[in-house]
């Protein structure tokens, strides 16, 4: 989805190099980046919202079993999910087109200005741009972050308009690609409305949007729910 975007654009920018012509691809480039970020929100948290709302009856189930409104559970965190998606939506979409449009306009720059100075063709120059801005390895860095984030935020989300009293729990990836702060707090416990303390910055959920991206970019962990201990 996002490689397909940054090659069109790549393909609308080689046919016109000059600065206006840049400008121009760039705008109606962070128009469609907006509506895939806002497609690709909504899916994530429809996805997540809804498994993370189906696995939350069973805990409500077993925690009360002779409640007679249990059946309806599965539908009350549906707008719950809605509505966190909206307001999630609309908080990072503007923000990461923002991000994304600013690193991919720096490097279409940087090309155009060294390829010619270098004394390339127009058409070399355009080659560049293409195997530059529509990098697979970018656009898989930056789907693999957005599609974790998300979910994780639909989770939380759902699991704090559940009703029940829960805490989250942060589960670390046990591999060596795991980071060392993020390892460290595998385990660690608090209540659904207190963050994570990794590494000294603290995060809402694995994949904080919030969070430096040295904690957020490529993170494989995940929150679980756990029913509160009695004092």
């Amino acid at each position: 989805m996002l490689r397909r975007e940054f090659r069109l654009l790549s393909r609308v920018v080689a046919h016109d190099l000059s600065e206006r012509g840049v400008d121009n691809a760039l705008v109606h480039h962070r128009h469609r980046l907006g509506t895939l970020f806002r497609r690709f929100y909504h899916n994530v948290f429809h996805t997540f919202g809804k498994r993370t709302a189906l696995k939350l009856v069973g805990v409500r189930k077993s925690a009360d079993s002779e409640d007679e409104d249990l059946d309806q559970t599965p539908d009350l965190p549906d707008s719950v999910w809605r509505t966190a998606a909206e307001a999630y939506t609309d908080k990072w979409t503007a923000r990461k087109v923002t991000d994304v449009d600013a690193t991919t306009k720096k490097n279409i720059r940087a090309y155009v200005g060294s390829g010619l100075s270098e004394g390339k063709s127009y058409s070399q120059v355009a080659d560049d741009i293409f195997d530059e801005v529509g990098d697979q390895a970018r656009a898989d860095l930056i789907a693999r972050t957005e599609v974790h984030s998300a979910s994780q935020a639909a989770s939380l989300a759902v699991a704090r308009g559940s009703g029940l009293d829960l805490d989250h729990q942060w589960l670390a990836t046990e591999d060596a690609r795991t980071r060392e702060d993020h390892a460290d707090a595998d385990g660690q416990t608090v209540p659904l409305d207190e963050p994570f303390e990794v590494g000294g910055d603290q995060l809402a959920f694995p994949g904080d949007p919030n969070a430096p991206a040295t904690q957020a970019c490529n993170c494989r962990c995940v929150e679980v729910y756990v029913t509160k201990e009695p004092e």
